[in-house]
This record gives structure tokens, sequence and C-alpha cells, in this order.
């Protein structure tokens, strides 16, 4: 937003400084929210079950404890973000619509139309994104409020909690792979870290596996002076 939006301030405001100002805000602030995972979960038996499931008891009045920290965190890590997330990719995309607006209405060269392309392709991925977000998070929200007007047993929902779980997972992994669908220059950075560590990996293999096979085998790798010599030999042959 900041780097399409206010560009001359980006320099200003995405500096590493700012950066780990932003990270010193948010882990605590997370690791806040998740102290009563670790003090409040217990083990039990609940009735009528044979298997025993961790769960989150307060101490108290439970019910009313538990269903305001839940939607507290889902008013933080969900509304407030999805609402952030329209606002400020609204606004960038119709700066970058506007951008490309210009250039289709002016006169079209090649310069031009792949500086179109990309515009598109960042207006699609920020759609994708948003897309993205609301898929993964949806329904386990969905599943917190449905549960919290009428509750079910827990071996009737297993499978859907787990399934609902493993969508947040989804929602990071799936991050890369948009970049690498809509951005031509996340693909081509990508392609040059793997192929440079690939290539920087084989030449260190074939180093290894050569000073390897020169330890086994005694007397079989040549000294600096005898490739020395073998060299003037060879270059005295050739001028003969």
């Amino acid at each position: 937003y900041i780097a399409i939006v206010h560009p001359l301030k980006a320099n200003i405001l995405c500096n590493r400084r700012n950066t780990l100002i932003g990270i010193a805000c948010i882990w605590p602030l997370s690791a806040a929210f998740a102290i009563p995972i670790p003090i409040f979960n217990v083990i039990g038996t609940p009735p009528n079950a044979t298997d025993a499931k961790c769960a989150t008891r307060f101490p108290g009045n439970h019910g009313s404890i538990f269903s305001a920290w839940k939607y507290a965190e889902m008013t933080l890590w969900y509304i407030v973000p999805m609402v952030i997330l329209i606002v400020l990719y609204t606004i960038v995309g119709h700066r970058l619509f506007a951008g490309a607006e210009e250039l289709h209405g002016g006169r079209k060269d090649k310069g031009e139309s792949d500086a179109l392309k990309a515009r598109r392709g960042v207006i699609k991925m920020l759609v994708a994104s948003v897309v993205l977000y609301l898929i993964s998070y949806s329904p386990i929200q969905g599943m917190l409020i449905y549960t919290t007007f009428r509750p079910f047993p827990l071996h009737k929902r297993w499978m859907w909690h787990a399934f609902v779980i493993s969508l947040v997972y989804v929602n990071s992994a799936a991050n890369p792979i948009l970049y690498s669908i809509f951005s031509q220059n996340f693909r081509r950075r990508f392609q040059r870290m793997v192929c440079f560590c690939s290539t920087k990996y084989r030449a260190a293999r074939s180093l290894s596996t050569a000073g390897s096979s020169c330890s086994q085998t005694v007397g079989q790798c040549p000294s600096n002076a005898t490739k020395y010599s073998l060299v003037h030999l060879n270059r005295g042959h050739s001028e003969a």
C-alpha cells in the first residue's frame, strides 16, 4: 500500500527501524492472547465419551469468559484484518486501475503493454489474496458462532474442526503460490535463487567428491609441481 499509494514516503516509512518496531509490537500482542492456552488448557474426558481431549477451561463462569475471549479473538484477528485488507487493497486496486486506464488510453507500445499486464496482475493477486483469506478463516469463525448458540458434542464435529484448522494453515502456505502465479518478478527471483542454490550445491558436491577421490588413492592426485611440469611439457610439444 505504501509503495504504490505513497511511493515518496516508502523509503522513510519502510525502513529497518520501523520494521523492527512493528515486529516488537506484534509479537508481544500475539503472545499475550496465547497466554490462556498454556495456563488454562486441561486434559479430561467429556461426559458420555471414552476419549480424553485437551480443552481450555477457565475458572468460575467458564462459558461467559470463553465466549468473550473467542469473540475478542475473532474481532482482532479476523474482522479487523479483513476490513483493513479490503480498504487498503481497494485503494491500491483503484490506483493501479487508474494508472492502467491512462496507459490504455494513450498510445500502446511494448513497454506500455508490459506495464499494463503487470498492473492487472497485481490487481488480480490482491483480489485473490483477499478471497483466499476469507475462505481460509471464515469456516472456523462460523463454527465458533454456531457452537456458541447451539453446542454439540466434540465427537460429532472433530473432523470438521480438523478441516477448518487445516484451512488456516493452507492460507499461509498458499500465499507464495499466489505470488508465483500472478507475479512474474517473484517467479524470476525465486527461480534465480533456486538455480543459484542448486549450482552452488553441485559445485560444492563436485569439489567434495574430487577431494575424497584423491584422498582415497594415495599418489593418484598430482601435486602442484607435477601439474606445473605437465602443463609446460604439453606446451612444449604444441610449440614444437
